[in-house]
């Protein structure tokens, strides 16, 4: 492996429920369902809290009318303008007690922070606990994944809404990883899901086993270089990629 930083991926959990939480203090620990009203009026639930979760079964995607059956729940349309000067708050003033330890931090999406940090685990480790400390000051939960890239810290994010921080190192990308479903990479949606599959790539395994030209031809050449580049973990040079692929 050719990196020499690690990478955290946080996620800000339930944001915009927990949003309107930070801006009603009264509805804190109670059910919130954030709603949005399309232009024919259609109501669809976008987010929701962990209480409503827990206590009702009740998710993103879960039909409005089931929510408004539930005395309990407290239904708010949707301030995306609102969350958006939150989040840019909380960015500022959680991140300001790292800012001199970590090699760089950015905010790619409205409740998402990457950090790229020291090549040391105990100190990754530390590093985002501390802004994980600062979001909870806030009433903010945090979700956290680390490893030697941005895409595989982003998978270990996902598993760490149930787990808790989950860090993945280069040998369990290749042993279990692997095996996952292309779609389950962050840069791959269900159309690039469906290409790979009609040329019989169905796993992360299979792209890191395919030759580069045919990942060019499949996802186009800069989006199939930059997958198979990140799955792989190495950089864009063809000696280190025959070498990385002989070995392994």
């Amino acid at each position: 492996m050719t990196n020499k930083s690690m990478y955290a991926h946080l996620d800000i959990r339930n944001f915009f429920a927990a949003c309107e939480q930070y801006l009603n203090p009264e509805y804190r620990g109670r059910p919130v369902v954030v709603y949005n009203e399309s232009a024919n009026g259609r109501r669809m639930i976008i987010a929701t809290s962990k209480e409503a979760k827990q206590k009702y079964g009740v998710s993103r995607g879960t039909p409005i009318d089931r929510a408004k059956r539930i005395s309990d729940i407290v239904l708010i349309e949707s301030r995306r303008d609102e969350y958006e000067k939150i989040a840019d708050q909380l960015y500022r003033e959680c991140l300001d007690c790292v800012v001199e330890e970590v090699h760089a931090v950015s905010k790619p999406h409205i409740d998402d922070i990457v950090m790229k940090l020291p090549n040391d685990l105990g100190a990754a480790i530390g590093l985002t606990r501390k802004v994980e400390e600062q979001y909870n000051e806030f009433g903010f939960d945090l979700a956290i994944g680390i490893s030697f890239n941005e895409d595989y810290a982003h998978i270990a994010t996902k598993l760490s809404k149930k787990y808790g921080l989950i860090y993945f190192g280069s040998g369990v990308a290749r042993r279990w990883i692997y095996r996952w479903s292309v779609i389950e990479f962050p840069q791959i949606g269900p159309k690039r899901k469906e290409k790979l599959n009609k040329a019989n790539i169905y796993t992360i395994g299979d792209i890191a086993d395919s030759p580069l030209d045919l990942i060019k031809e499949i996802l186009g050449k800069r989006t199939g270089r930059k997958i198979y580049y990140s799955i792989l973990d190495i950089e864009p040079n063809n000696a280190q990629l025959e070498l990385f692929k002989k070995n392994f």
